[in-house]
């Protein structure tokens, strides 16, 4: 068994036991329940720039697995009542997506 298949198959119980309940709303798709990572105040190095450029923002990291397709700038995530759009995707490997959201 390589790392790849351990890391497919323990994902989804890391996610369960210590993510967040959360909500995917795919821009005019059907709403998908999951669970979640969100960070909040990561310094985020802004798009289009070269140098020490450096925001706050904040990061939702999911299953790709559950979320069925990646997530695009304009879709959401409601957490607690919040509602996260995706602004950017900051990794994929293709097993967990990490996105910069803001709330709206």
């Amino acid at each position: 068994m390589g790392i790849r298949q351990v890391m497919q198959e323990s994902l989804p119980d890391i996610f369960d036991a210590m993510g967040e309940d959360v909500v995917f709303i795919v821009a005019g798709g059907t709403p998908i329940n999951c669970k979640a990572f969100i960070d909040f105040g990561v310094a985020l190095e802004p798009e289009g720039f070269e140098g020490m450029a450096v925001q706050r923002g904040i990061i939702i990291e999911a299953l790709l697995s559950v979320l069925e397709a990646e997530p695009k700038r304009g879709d959401n995530f409601v957490i607690d009542d919040i509602t996260y759009e995706v602004g950017r995707v900051l990794a994929n490997d293709g097993f967990t997506i990490k996105l910069a959201v803001k709330a709206v």
